[in-house]
């Protein structure tokens, strides 16, 4: 073995130097996101009015609810109103709001009421005390000639500098779905 190496050893590296390459640039790229969280737990919230998803339940969300001194408060919405001047009332009368919490340790979400929401103390901020945001980010597929894959996403990550960690945000439950503008994110619970 040691005799064919010695003969060969420009096709040795020719071979080990690309799956040495391959397997420092998957380390660098995955090995952060797999250690990296945020010690902040938050809540958000979705809408729909059981039978579809409108587009505008995300401007509904960020008009419903927001933090005023480290609390949950839930706003009136006119529902009556067209404020993108398009000829059609902004907001359906039928939506109904989730409000979720998000253990950001166990990346799980749970479902829970606006009593339980309006308890915790939370910060408005985008980002959390350590510096970590929630971001929205378009996956999609990878078409390379034969192979087309096709599926393509809107996931939700954290994220800090350049580590990101993917979240789960809505269990298996699948009576709700979330879209890319069907998430609000309410706050970071800071207590």
């Amino acid at each position: 073995m040691k005799e064919f190496i010695k003969k060969n050893i420009t096709l040795v590296l020719a071979f080990a130097l690309p799956i040495i390459l391959i397997a420092v640039v998957a380390l660098v790229a995955y090995v952060p996101s797999m250690f990296f969280n945020s010690n902040y737990n938050f809540i958000y919230a979705t809408c729909g009015n059981e039978t579809y998803y409108s587009y505008k339940c995300n401007s509904y969300l960020q008009k419903l609810y927001s933090v005023v001194n480290g609390k949950l408060t839930v706003n009136q919405v006119a529902l009556n109103i067209d404020l993108d001047h398009d000829g059609e009332i902004d907001f359906d009368k039928n939506y109904s709001t989730h409000i979720f919490f998000h253990d950001v340790k166990k990346n799980v979400s749970r479902e829970i009421t606006l009593q339980e929401a309006q308890k915790f103390s939370l910060s408005g901020l985008i980002t959390d005390p350590d510096g970590v945001n929630v971001s929205g980010q378009y996956d999609g597929g990878t078409d390379v000639f034969p192979f087309y894959n096709g599926h393509s996403s809107y996931n939700y990550y954290l994220e800090k500098n350049k580590s990101k960690k993917r979240l789960n945000l809505i269990n298996s439950n699948e009576r709700y779905s979330y879209y890319e503008r069907n998430f609000y994110f309410i706050g970071w619970v800071v207590n």
